[in-house]
């Protein structure tokens, strides 16, 4: 019995090309499973879900944004995530902006009908070894989220957090 008949079929039963094709899919699965490929080493450390508290800056809101941020409860926003948030308390002061003089000093200057508020908000989240989450939203201080209501939305920064 040949190994390659008239065919060109190994042992009669498959075609060599066939064969090699097999051999090469076989070898880069065990290539892959041996590197690991098929299994993901990153495992979430779970934290233990509680109440978090985040305080954002808004700045230069209107008395409308204002009114509509204290009446309602929100939710947090960060590339496409949401969280779902109540605000805990605002403390409303009114905007500044740098200005320059005529005289070529720089000055704190007031903008007129329009407010800073600093937001406190609260929602269940988890702490975890590198990171904090209030729903799948990662939270570090001195970053962006947005804060939306029913009828606001407003860019903030955010300004501290405590578990």
């Amino acid at each position: 019995m040949k190994v390659i008949d008239s065919e060109g079929k190994l042992f009669g039963k498959i075609n060599w090309i066939d064969f090699v094709v097999l051999v090469v899919i076989l070898g880069i699965g065990f290539f892959a499973f041996k590197q690991g490929l098929f299994f993901s080493n990153l495992q979430e450390e779970v934290g233990e879900e509680n109440e978090l508290t985040v305080t954002v800056f808004l700045p230069q809101l209107t008395g409308f944004q204002v009114e509509a941020l204290i009446k309602e409860p929100g939710r947090l926003q960060k590339t496409g995530r949401n969280a779902k948030v109540d605000v805990v308390s605002i403390e409303i002061n009114p905007a500044t902006k740098i200005v320059e003089t005529s005289e070529g000093k720089l000055v704190n200057a007031t903008v007129p009908e329009r407010f800073d508020a600093l937001v406190v908000l609260r929602g269940t989240g988890s702490i975890r070894e590198n990171k904090v989450l209030i729903g799948t939203i990662e939270i570090k201080v001195g970053t962006e989220l947005r804060v939306l209501t029913k009828h606001f939305e407003g860019v903030g920064v955010v300004f501290g957090i405590q578990d």
